[in-house]
């Protein structure tokens, strides 16, 4: 074997289960392509549940500087004091362990599976954070998620990180006591809408270094959908940015089930050269898949498209907890669309909220934090199914809150020429507050006859 003492070793870790495993083979293909030949990389993935096939193909990718290893992470998980009533998986708080697991190394970096590289890792490992805890990459806010930084998080919206691409600080980590600080948040996990990420933010506000975007270029921002824009100053930095040292494919839109959208073709470059890419050809192939549309309310509706691709649907439960059933007629992509009803005031659309807070599949749970949807913002998940595979999928909801904020963009929102919407704006948003508070959103009939009830004009 090598001796590698004398040149600089540069670890790397994943966190990954079962369905993301192959994924993360596509980002290890794009380390390895775009590493230094004079630079020693040791890739750690952190795992619980991987199969010893899937280590054996994972771990078969080391080169002659590329070491893979894959660490079960139980024994560090089941000796954590996690709250006995959490839900998430247990993948949200493996980069929370890193610097506890991985004691020997005072920098180590970072990175979830859904990413591909086009430079070396070694350059953002020898950037200089200094004595902060992270070097990260500001994750651009909308107008939304800046009021839920100053309101809920009370951190500043400019200063967000994603937490998908971490440069760690182990000693700064352990010394201002994180991973306590963390746990202790994760308590109330239940108000927060990103729990890892925010949590991460709240724990290291003001002990961050933002890094250049370069290293965490979020796909959303240049080619899925102008619903995903944030504010308008975070988007000079994306347009300036003309050659992205990493690509990360956030959001429910993946390349590897969107292979038309911009970018999703870098990942596919790289994606050639994985193990699993005669699985991810099959994947694509659709045709003979099941697309099930669920919209959520009292009066549920499942919608299945392709009905003769799927067969013996059953459905129980309660209003706000429901199980299903399906079995594939045959083999392809089963689609699972989360939205809420379609609801228009005249012309006008209204965009009523809904929120998931538990999607499982097979009794395991694929959220992390609660989702929010509308009916033109649904939340998708796609996985492959054999023919004769029987698939159990069940979720909780619950109605969403509306804040002060949310209820006037709504009211704003719609072209109404209505003198009583427009003389008595503050008035009819306490209405609505009221409103909801009262019904909990029972139905959306309510909140609509609570919008559009007719106003007498204000006293001049």
């Amino acid at each position: 074997m090598s001796d590698y003492s004398a040149i600089q070793t540069i670890p790397v870790v994943f966190a990954c289960n079962r369905l993301f495993g192959c994924y993360a083979t596509v980002t290890i293909v794009s380390l390895i392509q775009n590493s230094s030949p004079d630079k020693f990389y040791k890739l750690y993935i952190l795992h619980s549940e991987l199969t010893s096939e899937e280590i054996n193909i994972i771990e078969g990718l080391s080169t002659k500087h590329v070491c893979i290893k894959c660490v079960d992470t139980a024994p560090f998980v089941n000796n954590t004091a996690l709250p006995s009533n959490i839900r998430f998986p247990k993948e949200t708080y493996y980069r929370v362990l890193i610097p506890e697991i991985f004691k020997d190394y005072d920098k180590i970096i970072y990175l979830d599976s859904d990413i591909v590289l086009l430079e070396d890792i070694a350059l953002l490992y020898n950037i200089d954070i200094g004595n902060n805890i992270f070097g990260a990459i500001v994750n651009p806010a909308s107008q939304s998620h800046a009021d839920y930084c100053r309101d809920v998080l009370h951190i500043d919206y400019k200063k967000y990180f994603n937490s998908g691409v971490l440069l760690f600080n182990n000693k700064a980590f352990r010394e201002n006591r994180i991973q306590k600080k963390f746990f202790q948040m994760l308590e109330k996990a239940e108000k927060y809408r990103f729990v890892d990420q925010d949590l991460l933010n709240v724990c290291c506000s003001g002990k961050v270094k933002l890094l250049d975007i370069k290293w965490n270029y979020m796909w959303q921002y240049d080619s899925v959908d102008e619903k995903f824009l944030p504010l308008p100053e975070f988007m000079p930095a994306y347009k300036q940015c003309k050659s992205p040292a990493i690509i990360h494919y956030t959001t429910a839109v993946k390349p590897w089930n969107s292979p038309d959208k911009k970018l999703a073709d870098i990942w596919w470059k790289y994606a050639k050269k994985s193990p699993y890419y005669q699985k991810f050809q099959k994947e694509l192939k659709t045709d003979n898949a099941v697309e099930l549309i669920l919209s959520q309310l009292r009066n549920y509706h499942i919608e299945i498209k392709n009905a003769k691709s799927g067969k013996n649907l059953t459905v129980n439960g309660n209003d706000f907890c429901k199980t299903f059933q399906i079995e594939a007629e045959n083999s392809g992509m089963l689609s699972l669309c989360f939205k809420s009803p379609e609801k228009r005031f005249e012309n006008d659309f209204l965009p009523l909220k809904n929120n998931y807070t538990s999607i499982k599949i097979d009794s395991r749970e694929i959220l992390s934090a609660p989702v929010e949807t509308r009916h033109d913002k649904p939340f998708v998940y796609n996985l492959p199914v054999r023919e004769g595979q029987i698939v159990v999928i069940s979720f909780e909801q619950q109605y969403h809150q509306y804040s002060k904020w949310e209820l006037q963009k709504l009211i704003f929102s719609l072209n109404v020429n209505n003198p009583g919407i427009l003389n008595n704006i503050v008035n009819l948003r306490k209405k609505v507050e009221k409103k909801i508070k009262r019904t909990k959103l029972s139905d959306c009939f309510s909140l609509v006859k609570c919008l559009f009830k007719r106003q007498k004009p204000a006293d001049s």
